[in-house]
Parts: C-alpha cells; sequence; structure tokens
C-alpha cells in the first residue's frame, strides 16, 4: 500500500446520524427474516410431500387416511413446522381384517422358554329381561404350555372366587391333539390351522334352530386370537382364515370398558343375534367381545396377555391357592 492508499484509507468519516443507524439494522434485520421464511416454505413443501407420499401409498392399498394438523401457532420466530398426524381409516371390514393380520404377524416367539401364557379378563353378563341375573367379575388364567393350567375366577361358574387346577391346554385337529408349543412350532399346516375353526361346534351338523357353522368360526377365531399364547405366525394364520368369512361388517372406530380405542367387527344372524368384536389392527389384538342375543349381552373384556414365569398352586381338596 503507498501512502496515498493509506492516508485515503485512513481519512476521517462523518458519522451516521441516528435515523441511517436504524434504516441499516432494519434492513439487515429484514433480510435475515426473509432467510429464515425461505428456509420454513422449504420445510414446509417436504412435509407436504412426505404427507403425499403416504396418502399414495394408501390410495394403493385400499385405505383411506386422515390427516389432522400439528397445532403450530404463529409467532415472530420461524421454526421448522411439525409434521401433521396421520391417522389410519378403513372403510370396511375387510380393510379392517386384512390390517390386523399384518399387524398380527409382526414380532418374534413372544412365548419364549415360559411355562405358562397369563391371561387377565373382565366378564359382565347382562340380562335386559331380567336383570337379577346380571353379573361381573374377572378372571385369570395361567394356560399351562407343557403341563396343567391354573384358573382363578370370580365370575361364576362351581367355584367362584377359588383357584383351581386344569388340564393341559391341548387342539385337537385331524383326530390328533396339539400343545401350543408344537403349533407355534409349525406343527400345523395351512388346512389343519383352518381346521381348528371348523372343528368342535362348528363340525356338528346343523340341527333345528342351531345356528350355522359361520356363527361358531366367528367365535372359535375370536377366543384363539384373543385368550390363547398363538405365536404371531399362527394369529396372523388365524387372521387371514378369518377375512375368509362373509357377512362381516363394521360400524367404525368404537372405544371398549376399558377406555381403549379400536374398530368394531360384527357377524349377525337373524334368529341368532351378533357377535362383535373390537379390535386394535395395529398388533391385531382383539379387545373385547361380545355375544348379544334377545335383550341379554355377554361381554369379555382382554386386560392382559402375556409369558409367565409362575403361577399360583391350587389346592383341589378346598379349591383355594396360595400365591
Amino acid at each position: 500500500m503507498t501512502l496515498d492508499e493509506l492516508l485515503t484509507a485512513t481519512r476521517e468519516v462523518d458519522t451516521p446520524d441516528g435515523a441511517t443507524l436504524v434504516q441499516a439494522r432494519d434492513a439487515a434485520l429484514a433480510a435475515v427474516h426473509q432467510d429464515l421464511t425461505s428456509r420454513a416454505r422449504i420445510a414446509r413443501r417436504r412435509v407436504r410431500r412426505r404427507v403425499v407420499s403416504v396418502a399414495t401409498l394408501a390410495a394403493a392399498a385400499g385405505v383411506a387416511f386422515v390427516v389432522v394438523p400439528s397445532g403450530e401457532k404463529a409467532n415472530d420466530h420461524v421454526a421448522t413446522p411439525t409434521p401433521p398426524v396421520v391417522e389410519v381409516k378403513y372403510e370396511n371390514a375387510s380393510q379392517i381384517v386384512a390390517a390386523a393380520a399384518v399387524g398380527a404377524g409382526h414380532g418374534s416367539d413372544h412365548l419364549g422358554d415360559a411355562p405358562y401364557w397369563k391371561v387377565i379378563s373382565e366378564y359382565a353378563q347382562t340380562d335386559a329381561n331380567d336383570p337379577s341375573q346380571d353379573s361381573a367379575g374377572t378372571r385369570t388364567i395361567w394356560q399351562g404350555i407343557d403341563g396343567p393350567s391354573v384358573l382363578r375366577d370370580t365370575f361364576g361358574g362351581d367355584s367362584p372366587g377359588e383357584t383351581l387346577a386344569l388340564p393341559q391346554t391341548k387342539l385337537g385337529v385331524g383326530g390328533r391333539s396339539y400343545t401350543w408349543r408344537q403349533v407355534n412350532a409349525g406343527a400345523l399346516s395351512g388346512d389343519q390351522i383352518r381346521a381348528l375353526l371348523t372343528e368342535g361346534e362348528a363340525g356338528i351338523p346343523d340341527k333345528p334352530g342351531r345356528a350355522p357353522h359361520e356363527w361358531y368360526f366367528f367365535k372359535q377365531a375370536g377366543e384363539l386370537l384373543s385368550d390363547t399364547p398363538a405365536s404371531p405366525a399362527v394369529r396372523k394364520a388365524l387372521w387371514k382364515e378369518l377375512a375368509t368369512l362373509t357377512g362381516v361388517t363394521t360400524s367404525g372406530k368404537v372405544t371398549d370398558s376399558a377406555g381403549r380405542e379400536g374398530w368394531n367387527l360384527t357377524f349377525a344372524l337373524k334368529g341368532h343375534g351378533s357377535q362383535r368384536f373390537i379390535v386394535d389392527p395395529a398388533s391385531g389384538a382383539i379387545l373385547q367381545a361380545e355375544v348379544e342375543n334377545t335383550g341379554s349381552t355377554y361381554r369379555v373384556t382382554y386386560l392382559e396377555a402375556g409369558p409367565a414365569s409362575s403361577a399360583p398352586t391350587p389346592t383341589p381338596t378346598l379349591g383355594k391357592g396360595t400365591e
């Protein structure tokens, strides 16, 4: 740098007045705000693209999705918007059953080496024709995987409130019996899985006044899906079999007696009443089952299910057990 350049660069300048400083500050803030707004606009476009992608997939699957706004409030500070909540809306019973089959198939061996499968349920029975017959209670069963089961029942039966020993649960298919450990290990073919729903009550020939096979098919499917240690693969197969049953309808989203939300599946037959499941399609779990006929309703709500390492010791002589 020459001496002349140095003198020019270090010469005195006029101090800007207040208005000039305010104007420069406002210009700088406006530039920053414009930059942040541009960034937020890009983020919003990305969110919209994601929602469009989800909606496109939903349309391909025949399932409706409802986009719920995130509820973000406008303020002076621009931030990346929160993605909206996407809720699934099923249009018919077939979609619910198909989704439940997918949900039930997730997971691995949930039983492991546990000797018991414990289920806690709440029962209620109401009779509009004779309210004196109304009753309610809880039932806990420890299903023995490799040995006897244990039942504690406050709902009724021969020994309400007592802890009783029960035989080991076995499934009869084609004249043979299988334990749940064998079934979960893949001992049954697809046709034999279907046979689980058609043997027993469903296999008895129709008689005057007796419900047709489909009634018991629906009932048996519900019991196997809600009250047993069936593996994810077996539960998925059971839902697929249930998908073959015609006449199942839905009234939409409902709430069970425990306050949990699910989707209704109903199978009704004239002269025999109706059966209803409340299903969580995401997990394939049946939260509640009901049977209604001529003013009487029988309900069971499944509150808890999972493997257990031990069970109460029943005392068959007295009918009471100890922990």
